[in-house]
């Protein structure tokens, strides 16, 4: 039979999968479209791979949900271990898009949910976590109006895109559930007529067939063009409508709950690290960054021009029928004269002076637009941001001094406007980012050549800062770069870049971050590289310069030292000059991955605290503008978890109004493919940020726990014993042969899910500090320990508790008020629970004497139990019922994915080499499958 041509039948609910008595958290909506979705699946299934592997899939099912009641249970394990590899591929395949829909489907319901809580809001009681609520509540707090636009006033908001090898989909999977959105979000709607419904019906079958039928793994890897596109398409189909909608709701929210309409500054800011991100990354070269910068400009420049042509169609005001301000008529009559229009379009809008207006307007972009398409690096200083935006006042200006304030306030000009002043003329600026060990190797070159020094990285710290600063004050060495290395002249002519952009006026560029920062000298030779460029200069105690340094501090070793390092910045006396000329700000940088792959969990996540609070109170003493940038992936390990909770729990030290913050891998498509979504994601930021920003004056602070030093002394105490346990398993003697010998670390470093490498070596020679930390976590997640988010701190409480039981009743004081330790719990929480163990020792049967699954085994045990004590539940996430019922909704297929990469990892070391690529691509098509269902790669 077709598929789509019966009716459907929940398949949750004949199997029993998804009945509402087991899943009574999620709502009927849900369930209803998963087991659509479901129902499709399975006839799509049969009509692909007929009734044999039909039922394949339903016994493979049926054993994991029965394996799902008796944890002990083999039957899965046993019933995969005798399969053919064609039925292996086939369940990989089914359960993979599986996953696909659901994600789907949930996303949904988060839109869903949304949409509801919005229709039911009210002034006195606003949408949870939205601005409107945040500005209500600083209007309970006593804020007056002057004080909250001061705490938007210092708004400073900008996330950041990157290209971190975590997002396994293909654009082309991407795409198909981006269809499969808007065919589910039309479903929706109540007018429906039934030809209608069975049209859409068909049209998800067609989609959920093409899933079936496309490749989940590409055939090759990403170049950074792609990741180009990529970022480019989040940026125009979503965050460029999104960011006036969030204008308009803070505008709308002020006028409620203040009465007054006032002019807002801009709050939000994009930037990105895709095709400027070099660390590591030997594909980026300045051919690279050039282009990079060009294809923002035109998708920006094109953007404008689609608005204009919409704007230019609303204002159809003629002069026979309204008059048009003295100021707009001189300047169609100036631009007839600078930029003049086709005789035929002058005479076409002879009447209608705003039309005229925007079409000259539209001439001076489409001649950047031309210049970009014909390869020309063109200076865009000619027509600026600041030209266009006054441009668009001036239109402004005049329906309103004319009498049509609605079109001047409430049309698409005021989101225009809002649009060029948040983006100019580049959608992203675009970082660089570059390892401070290439810096100190090319500094070193240069040094020889100039017959300055020929032993420069042997040289300790004061000798090198000596030798800097005088490099830094003298002229520019004469050297000939053409007969440097190829790592010289690239990195120099990076800075040969940036130096034409900021020189320009024309923009595009924002940091210079350097990775791996230890010292002061990592920043001078970066200062002594841009000044051999002529983009940094000392003259008389005063620098010249536009460029922006962040040092990127990733170490556990080196957050604990960041006090020493910024105080060193601030004392250098060639440093302390740059600082003067930025007006002393400065931007620090957070490594949220390799601080978790060094010290495990809890030391990451409290060192990094300790880091801000050090990072707030030396930028008070020495007068320092502080922006912390938050280097956050989409684990739990990395840093992810909800970025309004981050928001909230971070010290009160570090809360200036301004923060950066990284969208990485697969985080930018679940929070950016949907617009709904990226909203809701969005007003949740710009909530947290207005309700822990600083204000002046007499206002009721907001409840913000100040833990006191006995507080800070447990959680050194717990941080320093989690450490302890977590290295003592990791640099253990069997520690790395059993990790590369069970994981699938080995086929994941040959997944192609990015331009970036995967490590520093090739699979085979890799150690475990040559393994960057999204590899690292994306193993343990494949295998479900999941132990970068909770390994340690079971032990760490456990030592605690034995000083003093009564700590226990502390601990949950601390869980209930402070914000930084509940999301420390609460996240442990769900790693635990995500966890699966009694899959996990599966991957070790090839290990079969090795005690490290035992301990990992005892540790989880211990951890889940005293996190319970300490949050007073019965089960892990009792206080969060949705979650709870997903991951257990998820977990049985999930069982069966794992169950054939375990039989796959199995094959594969004891199979001859004329297997092996069959039974390689099997394996990364596993781990994509994984992924899928764990939502999660690194």
């Amino acid at each position: 039979m077709e598929p789509g041509s019966s009716k459907y039948e929940s398949p949750l609910r004949v199997t029993g999968m998804t009945d509402k008595p087991s899943f009574s958290a999620l709502s009927d909506e849900l369930l209803e479209r998963i087991a659509l979705l479901e129902g499709i699946l399975n006839e799509v299934g049969t009509h692909l791979g007929g009734e044999q592997k039909q039922l394949l899939q339903e016994e493979t099912r049926q054993l994991a949900l029965a394996q799902s009641t008796d944890a002990s249970s083999h039957l899965l394990i046993n019933h995969v271990h005798g399969l053919p590899l064609s039925d292996l591929l086939w369940l990989i395949r089914t359960y993979t898009v599986y996953f696909h829909l659901i994600n789907k489907a949930e996303q949904l319901e988060i839109a869903r949910i949304n949409c509801v809580r919005d229709r039911r809001a009210t002034p006195q009681k606003p949408k949870g976590e939205s601005i409107a609520s945040a500005i209500k509540e600083l209007k309970d707090r006593g804020y007056s109006l002057d004080q909250v636009m001061q705490v938007i006033g210092c708004l400073d908001i900008q996330p950041t895109l990157t290209a971190h090898p975590t997002e396994a989909r293909r654009r082309s999977v991407l795409y198909k559930q981006e269809q499969l959105s808007k065919i589910l979000r039309e479903l929706d709607r109540p007018d429906l007529a039934a030809g209608e419904i069975a049209r859409l019906h068909k049209a998800l079958v067609h989609q959920i067939t093409m899933l079936m039928v496309t490749d989940d793994v590409r055939s090759k890897r990403l170049t950074i063009e792609d990741e180009v596109r990529n970022g480019l398409y989040y940026g125009t189909a979503t965050i460029w409508n999104t960011v006036p909608e969030l204008c308009r709701d803070l505008h709308r929210a002020l006028s409620q709950y203040y009465g007054e309409a006032v002019e807002l500054p801009i709050f939000l800011r994009y930037r990105t690290w895709i095709g400027g991100d070099q660390d590591g990354n030997p594909k980026v070269t300045p051919d690279v960054i050039a282009s990079t910068l060009k294809a923002n400009h035109s998708a920006t420049m094109r953007l404008y021009l689609a608005e204009l042509a919409h704007l230019r169609r609303e204002l159809s005001i003629s002069t026979r029928r309204h008059r048009v301000s003295d100021e707009m008529a001189a300047a169609v009559a100036a631009g007839e004269v600078d930029h003049p229009l086709p005789e035929n379009a002058s005479r076409f809008y002879k009447y209608e002076p705003y039309r005229m207006f925007i079409s000259h307007i539209m001439v001076k972009l489409q001649a950047r637009v031309d210049g970009l398409d014909d390869g020309q690096d063109v200076d865009l200083s000619a027509y600026s941001p600041a030209d266009f935006i006054s441009d668009l006042n001036l239109i402004k200006r005049s329906l309103l001094e004319t009498g049509l304030p609605g079109m001047a306030k409430d049309g698409g000009l005021d989101d225009l406007l809002v649009k060029a002043r948040t983006f100019g003329f580049y959608l992203h600026a675009l970082d660089i980012r570059q390892h401070s060990g290439v810096h100190e190797t090319v500094v070193g070159e240069y040094l020889d050549r100039a017959g300055l020094c020929n032993n420069y990285s042997e040289l300790p710290e004061h000798e090198r800062l000596d030798l800097l600063e005088k490099a830094c004050l003298s002229a520019i060495l004469d050297v000939d770069l053409a007969s440097m290395t190829d790592q010289t002249r690239s990195v120099m002519e990076t800075f040969a870049i940036i130096n034409r952009r900021l020189q320009t006026g024309s923009g595009g560029i924002g940091s210079y971050i350097i990775s791996m920062t230890h010292e002061v000298s990592d920043l001078l030779e970066v200062l002594f590289l841009a000044r051999q460029m002529g983009l940094w200069s000392y003259n008389d105690g005063s620098v010249t310069t536009r460029l922006n340094i962040v040092p990127l501090i990733e170490t556990i070793d080196d957050l604990r030292r960041i006090k020493d390092l910024l105080a060193g910045m601030a004392d250098n006396g060639i440093y302390n000059a740059h600082l003067e000329s930025v007006g002393r700000e400065q931007e620090i940088m957070l490594g949220y991955s390799d601080s978790n792959k060094d010290g495990g969990y809890v030391m990451a996540n409290w060192a990094l605290y300790r880091a801000q609070e050090d990072i707030g109170s030396i930028s008070g003493r020495r007068n320092l503008k502080m922006r912390i940038f938050h280097g956050r992936g989409g684990s739990i390990s990395r840093g992810g978890g909800r970025a309004n909770e981050a928001i909230t729990a971070l010290p009160p030290a570090s809360q200036s109004g301004r923060i950066r913050f990284t969208e990485q891998g697969e985080i930018i498509s679940f929070r950016y493919a949907m617009p709904a979504n990226a909203r809701r994601h969005l007003e949740q930021i710009v909530n947290a940020m207005l309700l822990v920003a600083p204000v002046t004056g007499n206002v009721q602070a907001g409840r913000r726990f100040a833990p006191g030093k006995q507080d800070f002394e447990l959680l050194d105490t717990l941080a320093a014993a989690a450490m302890d346990k977590y290295q003592a398993l990791i640099h253990g003697k069997e520690f790395w042969a059993w990790y590369i010998g069970v994981t699938p670390i080995e086929h994941i470093s040959r997944l192609p899910l990015a331009s970036r490498p995967i490590s520093r070596k090739s699979a085979a020679e890799v150690e475990f500090d040559d393994l960057r930390a999204i590899p690292w976590v994306f193993a343990w997640t494949q295998t479900r320990y999941n132990i970068t988010g909770w390994y340690g701190f079971g032990s760490a409480l456990d030592k605690v508790l034995k000083r003093d039981s009564h700590e226990i009743g502390h601990l949950h004081d601390l869980y209930t008020s402070w914000p930084f330790f509940k999301s420390l719990i609460d996240n442990a929480q769900l790693e635990l629970a995500r966890s699966r163990l009694e899959m996990a020792v599966l991957y070790s049967n090839s290990r079969p004497n090795s005690n490290i699954p035992s301990h990992i085994r005892k540790e989880f045990d211990l951890t889940c139990a005293l996190l319970l004590k300490i949050t007073r539940q019965d089960r892990l996430l009792d206080q969060h019922p949705v979650i709870q019922d997903l991951i257990a909704m998820r977990n049985p297929l999930t069982d069966i994915l794992n169950c054939v990469q375990v039989e796959l990892l199995e094959r594969w070391r004891e199979h001859s080499s004329k297997n092996k690529e069959e039974l390689r691509q099997a394996l990364l098509l596993s781990i994509n499958g994984i992924a899928a269902a764990m939502q999660s790669t690194g």
